[in-house]
């Protein structure tokens, strides 16, 4: 089974929106692309953004994450913000 990457953002505050922008295939693109804030992900609103490791297909579980939050214009990565324990799945939903 493949393994694919998604970059999922949200804000810190509610109501908490979230909306999953990109899918990668490799985790050091999803990375860089994080890095660099391409594309604008972070749209002058969204705090946070977790990049998930799950298996292509329906209904997956997510293998392993990353939380960043945006700080001075840049993505830097955190520890998963207490408001958001106990949610999982942020890209699969």
């Amino acid at each position: 089974m493949k393994t694919i990457y998604t970059i999922t953002t949200t804000l810190k505050e509610p109501p908490y929106h979230s909306a999953t922008v990109a899918w990668y295939s490799d985790r050091d693109a999803a990375l860089n692309d994080i890095e660099c804030n391409k594309g604008s992900i972070d749209e002058n609103w969204y705090s946070y953004l977790v990049l998930e490791e799950v298996n292509e297909g329906l209904v997956t579980k997510c293998k392993e994450l990353a939380w960043f939050k945006w700080d001075n214009g840049f993505w830097i990565e955190c520890d998963k913000p207490k408001e958001f324990e106990g949610v999982v799945n942020w890209a699969m939903g």
